[in-house]
């Protein structure tokens, strides 16, 4: 199999890289950057590996990997990204800024349509699949989230919830013979293994509610939190399965996720 892969600098992209960069069906991983020139670009996908996986074992996948210098903008870019003899496409890049506009819709709505349709053009694209994230959903009491399209009536967290919606929407009506599958992680918080050292984001804030003794919410309300870890595994699932059941999942700890008090 040959993945064509966006995001791996990320924390998401980057645990998902490394898995199946680990996997032995996956022959060949392409992974498109933004950087200035190839050099950096190889650069920052061997730091962000290095982050989930020991030199040694990072360094015997650099042979799997090839790096495309470009932006999900730039048509020439993904042309060179995807081609014909891919087989396999993760868009996990995403901007998520709670505040921006002009800039998330850029990269989560216009630049995941670019991939998409450029998967089409390429022929040999077997599997596409969009993170996109479980808020997607928008503002809702409802104890049971289905595993729908999304309502783009409902009100919307932030733009950057709000543009994962319209893209997932917009993805359904414009690439209907694409074989898009929809992955909606929950909050994605630490590794099993590594704890938060890949990565702190979001953690610090579940930190310091802990620490001030405060939380927004009724103490047993439940916060659903997955590993990043988890979630690669589940992503790695969902792209390499020969025939998904579904079009949308969401991961998420479901059932399972923890009361606030057992949080902290």
């Amino acid at each position: 199999m040959y993945v064509f892969q966006t995001g791996a600098t990320g924390f998401i992209g980057g645990a998902t890289a490394c898995r199946l960069l680990a996997d032995p069906a996956v022959d060949r991983l392409a992974l498109l950057v933004r950087a200035r020139s190839e050099n950096d670009a190889r650069t920052r996908v061997h730091s962000s590996l290095l982050r989930f996986a020991d030199p040694d074992v990072v360094d015997g996948w650099l042979p799997k990997i090839r790096v495309v210098v470009g932006d999900l903008l730039d048509d020439e870019s993904l042309c060179r990204g995807v081609t014909s003899d891919v087989t396999h496409v993760l868009h996990a890049a995403a901007n998520t800024s709670l505040r921006g506009v002009h800039g998330v819709r850029r990269t989560n709505v216009f630049g995941a349509l670019a991939l998409a349709h450029r998967a089409r053009r390429a022929g040999g694209v077997m599997r596409f699949v969009h993170v996109s994230t479980a808020w997607a959903c928008g503002r809702t009491d409802n104890r049971v989230v289905l595993e729908a399209p999304p309502d783009l009536d409902c009100p919307q967290v932030c733009e950057y919830t709000r543009s994962k919606a319209e893209c997932e929407w917009l993805l359904e009506r414009t690439a209907p013979d694409l074989p898009v599958v929809v992955a909606r992680p929950s909050v994605v918080v630490g590794h099993t293994r590594l704890g938060c050292a890949p990565s702190s984001s979001i953690f610090w804030y579940y930190l310091a509610l802990a620490r001030l003794g405060v939380w927004p919410n009724d103490p047993g309300h439940r916060k659903d939190i997955v590993p990043v870890d988890w979630v690669a595994d589940a992503l790695a699932l969902l792209l390499l399965h020969p025939a998904p059941r579904a079009r949308i999942y969401h991961l998420s700890a479901g059932a399972t996720a923890e009361s606030w008090t057992a949080i902290a």
